[in-house]
């Protein structure tokens, strides 16, 4: 368990480390045939969170299969995107934009296959968030956007309505 423990702790440092990188050389490590199937942007972003250890590439899936509702489809977009880093839901605004960014991430590997990957528990340490903590995602133009933590709640998987967009 505690051999476990530490290369998960290798994995987040050279996540943090490699948070030094532009998203496009972090996505090149993706081939670009694999990212079209899934129909899914790689490089739409870098999160860094340096209060907790996060750093990760962001995805972002195209709208096509969330205006289906086609949530079979959106799911393998999201589960093909979360092994390379986190995904941005694709109904999200774009950075920087009004509205609420929502961001999934793994925090324990759900699966065998996701199990190894650096990224099988990235949101592991999301529950010490702390308001006033700092989180920054860095675009794909390179135009770095701070986001605040205002509050925090824990929500079960069946209150969806947190992924609904406030038009207000």
């Amino acid at each position: 368990e505690e051999q476990r423990l530490e290369k998960r702790e290798e994995r987040r440092e050279r996540r943090v480390r490699a948070g030094e990188a532009k998203t496009s050389e972090v996505s090149a490590l993706v081939t670009k045939n694999l990212s079209e199937k899934w129909e899914v942007a790689l490089a739409h972003g870098f999160l860094s969170y340096p209060a907790l250890g996060i750093s990760a590439p962001i995805g972002k899936p195209s709208l096509v299969h969330w205006n289906r509702r086609n949530w079979y489809a959106l799911e393998e977009q999201m589960q093909f995107t979360l092994l390379h880093g986190v995904v941005a839901y694709p109904h999200s605004p774009e950075l920087g934009d009004q509205g609420t960014l929502v961001i999934a991430g793994h925090s324990s590997p759900p699966t065998a296959t996701v199990r190894g990957t650096p990224y099988e528990d990235v949101f592991a340490k999301l529950p010490d968030a702390a308001i006033g903590d700092r989180i920054e995602i860095r675009g794909s133009d390179n135009q770095t956007y701070i986001y605040e933590v205002y509050d925090t709640e824990v929500v079960p998987p069946t209150k969806t309505s947190i992924l609904l967009q406030d038009k207000t």
